[in-house]
């Protein structure tokens, strides 16, 4: 109840903080408060994630590198130091992934909590008559779903940009190595983007409806 009441002081503060500010209207005031409240967990998350794909994009490398060492000399010692590069890359990436995780969870607790408990205080200190432009399917949908997707994309949140940046890094990798040859995989995967998009947008259009038809349903039963 204790953290509840810090959180909800911390996110009152904020929020009316970048609301008095010109230009800013309601939406933009609670995005900039989302991002207050994460930075602390969400920012050391990001470093250990670029951490984790630079070790992950230099294991094969440094494989290689052992590789043509035994591959040339294979009746002679071979240096050692590729072993202990692959051995330190490998501590170093578990211990980055983990710790980003742990940090991107703990953001996402972070918000998700806040909101939670600011819109149980909006709900709980509103006057009932100011209840009819809100329905009871919209704050479940709120408090069950909402909440919880804010907590979920904050986890994935840095693979907006980890993804292309391991991609762009592997590719530079690809074309040292194996020349333009390697573009042709490079191309497959471009050309199942938009794929990929139907796809979602599909999946999307498909869970908009399902929350239409949640929403009717908690209304009937209640």
């Amino acid at each position: 109840a204790q953290q509840s009441r810090v959180l909800l002081e911390q996110f009152t503060k904020e929020y009316q903080s970048h609301l008095g500010q010109p230009g800013v209207d309601a939406e933009t005031a609670l995005k900039r408060t989302l991002w207050t409240l994460a930075i602390p967990s969400f920012l050391p998350a990001g470093i250990c994630q670029l951490i984790s794909i630079l070790s992950q994009v230099g294991l094969p490398l440094l494989v290689r590198s052992l590789l043509e060492q035994v591959q040339a000399r294979p009746d002679s010692k071979v240096d050692l130091w590729p072993a202990f590069g692959i051995l330190a890359l490998l501590l170093i990436y578990g211990l980055a992934n983990h710790r980003q995780r742990h940090l991107a969870l703990k953001a996402g607790v972070t918000l998700r909590a806040a909101l939670l408990t600011v819109l149980y205080h909006h709900v709980l200190h509103k006057a009932p008559h100011l209840h009819s432009d809100v329905t009871t399917g919209q704050v479940t949908n709120l408090v069950a779903v909402d909440t919880h997707k804010i907590y979920e994309v904050v986890q994935e949140g840095h693979l907006i940009w980890a993804l292309p940046l391991a991609i762009a890094l592997v590719t530079i990798c690809l074309l040292i190595i194996m020349g333009p040859v390697s573009l042709v995989g490079m191309a497959v995967l471009v050309a199942l983007v938009p794929v990929v998009q139907g796809i979602t947008n599909t999946l999307g259009r498909l869970r908009t409806g399902r929350a239409k038809c949640t929403d009717a349903r908690i209304e009937c039963t209640n």
